[in-house]
């Protein structure tokens, strides 16, 4: 119940199923691509010869950063999360991708409380609540 993006995390050896899915049998074909349109990944789909069967490295080297992302992403909510945690899922993208991605949290995620480490200023101006820490210096 709970979907998890974090700056660490990473793609593996394997498919880009298995990638998305981490094994998970509840997961529909037609809701993968569904959400994978709502998040940008639509045209990459479109481009892969063996689609979902698409052999990806470790770490996704041969991925752009921006793809990489949008897949890890797509692994976080393709469970219906009623809890979703992101550490700066658009960063790196450009400002129309950023505001996709806030569009797609903010409409497509009802009943799931999200919760953003970020300094994204469009997405903090349109949050619900913010909690402002401060920097700690070691």
């Amino acid at each position: 119940h709970t979907g998890i993006f974090f700056s660490q995390q990473d793609i593996f050896a394997g498919s880009l199923w298995d990638n998305i899915t981490l094994g998970s049998l509840d997961i529909q074909p037609q809701e993968l691509v569904r959400q994978a349109n709502k998040i940008g990944l639509g045209p990459f789909l479109g481009s892969l010869k063996d689609g979902f069967d698409t052999q990806l490295d470790s770490m996704g080297r041969r991925l752009s950063k921006s793809v990489r992302q949008r897949i890890l992403l797509l692994r976080a909510v393709v469970g219906h999360p009623k809890l979703l945690l992101l550490e700066d899922p658009w960063e790196g993208m450009e400002a129309g991708s950023q505001q996709q991605l806030i569009d797609y949290l903010q409409s497509e995620l009802k009943g799931c409380t999200i919760v953003v480490a970020s300094t994204n200023q469009a997405f903090i101006q349109s949050a619900d609540l913010v909690h402002h820490l401060p920097a700690i210096t070691v």
